[in-house]
């Protein structure tokens, strides 16, 4: 029998990502393989198509991207709340609406005729047919519970698509103990992509914090799917098909692996080292250890690897420090990590400020985007 299934035999999908990362995410997105390929870039959005099971396992395996919606029908062209009421009224909402579940509208709106997020709303509530439909509130805004519309229009012309994560996917369950200004865990994943690493040579973060890059390296090697421990918007869709989904969890399951080589990280603060280790044991990965030490004590060792650290800048950094200062540091911290790690390849997070001042003296940006509101660029140091 046929799979009840959005989009029928391919189903047209749409990640959502921060600025910066679109190349990341698509390359993630074609490596998932089993009939998902061709990739589309746009900003902040990388566009796929794939089987009916590629919606559940693109919401498992992807570590670079924030959600992952899918398209109701092609795009519309709407200019008031009747062309958008007409418009969304002839898509088959029945695939993922039972009318058992709430249903909410997340909308935005950029160069549009229509841009109130009420009249949105109200335009949905007439094409759905629904009474029942409301924006989130506050309480609401992280629930899994329901199905969430994504109306996003530019110029006039309107995606409608239904999101498939709920929370999102960056909240991997792992990271409940936190130090000062984390990197959120789907940059995390892009910066290690980018290097290249496998996992299969040492791993190490002397400057740690809580623990996120350590997490995902510990991820990436022991090739297990950061979303294999959480649920998903898709469940509350009327066309979910739990046989597909327990399969594509099954089959990504099996793969997992105990890591081949360290995989380490060290930080001077005491409340990071606990927070770290608390981190880490939640994700259960075996080969993982912390240690409490400077950078400036970093064990020497001539083993290929990888070393990815994020020193402080921003926010983390004292008010009115002198920006000389913060340059000589980061002189420093790559001058110890070249000596001691002579055969690893050693990357930083380095602010666009400090990189344009000192770039020789850093290193090779091979990525930029925007970590906490700065702007930020991964530099290869070695």
């Amino acid at each position: 029998a046929p799979l009840r299934h959005p989009g029928g035999p391919l189903s047209r999908l749409v990640a959502v990502v921060a600025r910066g990362l679109e190349e990341v995410a698509a390359k993630e997105i074609r490596s998932l393989g089993g009939g998902i390929g061709k990739t589309r870039k746009d900003r902040g959005r990388v566009w796929f198509e794939g089987p009916p099971d590629a919606v559940y396992r693109a919401n498992l395996a992807l570590r670079t991207v924030e959600r992952v919606l899918v398209p109701v029908g092609p795009p519309i062209t709407a200019r008031t709340v009747l062309d958008l009421t007409r418009a969304a009224r002839e898509l088959p909402w029945e695939r993922w609406v039972s009318g058992e579940r709430p249903v909410r509208v997340v909308a935005s709106a950029k160069a549009c005729r229509l841009y109130h997020s009420g009249a949105i709303e109200d335009a949905m509530r007439e094409a759905l047919g629904y009474r029942g439909l409301r924006p989130p509130d506050a309480a609401e805004a992280g629930a899994s519970g329901g199905v969430t519309l994504d109306v996003r229009g530019t110029a006039d012309r309107w995606t409608l698509a239904v999101d498939s994560s709920g929370p999102s996917l960056h909240r991997r369950g792992y990271r409940k103990a936190s130090a000062t200004a984390p990197v959120k865990e789907t940059l995390a994943a892009a910066c290690l992509l980018a290097t290249g690493w496998t996992g299969d040579t040492e791993f190490l973060d002397p400057m740690c914090g809580s623990g996120t890059f350590v997490a995902e390296a510990a991820l990436l090697a022991a090739w297990r799917p950061p979303g294999l421990d959480r649920e998903f918007a898709f469940s509350d869709w009327a066309c979910f098909d739990e046989s597909l989904f327990r399969s594509a969890v099954g089959r990504l399951a099996e793969r997992c692996r105990v890591p081949s080589s360290p995989i380490e990280g060290g930080d001077a603060a005491p409340g990071a080292v606990k927070a770290a280790r608390a981190n880490l044991a939640r994700l259960g990965v075996d080969g993982v250890h912390v240690s409490k030490r400077r950078l400036q004590d970093t064990p020497a060792s001539d083993a290929p690897g990888l070393v990815l650290v994020n020193p402080p800048y921003g926010k983390r950094v004292a008010p009115g420090r002198a920006l000389d200062a913060a340059k000589g540091e980061w002189r420093a911290w790559a001058k110890t990590l070249r000596e001691r790690r002579p055969k690893a390849a050693i990357y930083a997070l380095s602010p666009e400020q400090i990189l344009a001042e000192a770039a020789g003296a850093i290193g090779r940006p091979v990525l930029r985007f925007s970590n906490g509101g700065i702007p930020v660029a991964l530099v290869r140091l070695q």
